[in-house]
């Protein structure tokens, strides 16, 4: 069963503080960036494509893609979220709007919680239900073949009592 404690493991084991920081700058290029972020360059680039409206769109002389301190903060976040497992894209834009702090809020413990319970209880819904499942065709299978056994192989006829005695 997923507990919290083990989810939050989860996380923290998904977002370790990365060895490499990033240079004095205003703007960064896309491989310092994704050296940071310790992912793929196409990664961040898939990140600037789906969450384009949370990210200026910096480019340099050289029509290279350039970030600033606000865009690595929220690729931070995309990251983060997208390595706890819990957000779809639509889960992460949401959180992107809402302004919600992702770690030590006390409206994301409680969120995570609510999830944890739903996902506890789809669990053991879903376990029952295999287990009706099983049971039901078990019994099906049985009928089954008692009625083939049934039709292959009938019972002979019983014998009347007279018959019995006259042997």
């Amino acid at each position: 069963m997923l507990t919290l404690d083990k989810a939050q493991q989860m996380v923290d084991e998904a977002t370790k503080a990365a060895d490499v920081s990033l240079p004095d700058g205003t703007t960064y290029t896309l491989s310092e960036l994704a050296n940071y972020l310790k992912t793929s360059e196409n990664r961040v680039r898939h990140w600037e494509g789906s969450y384009s409206q949370f990210l200026s769109k910096h480019r340099n002389q050289y029509n290279h893609r350039v970030f600033t301190d606000t865009d690595v903060r929220i690729l931070e976040r995309v990251k983060f979220l997208q390595d706890s497992g819990l957000y779809t894209k639509q889960g992460i834009v949401a959180r992107l709007k809402s302004k919600v702090k992702d770690s030590g809020g006390v409206d994301d413990k409680e969120y995570k919680q609510k999830l944890l319970v739903a996902l506890n209880t789809l669990a053991t819904e879903i376990r029952s239900l295999r287990r009706e499942v099983r049971e039901d065709l078990q019994g099906n299978i049985k009928n089954e073949i008692g009625h083939l056994s049934m039709l292959l192989f009938p019972p002979e006829k019983p014998k009347k009592w007279w018959q019995i005695w006259g042997k």
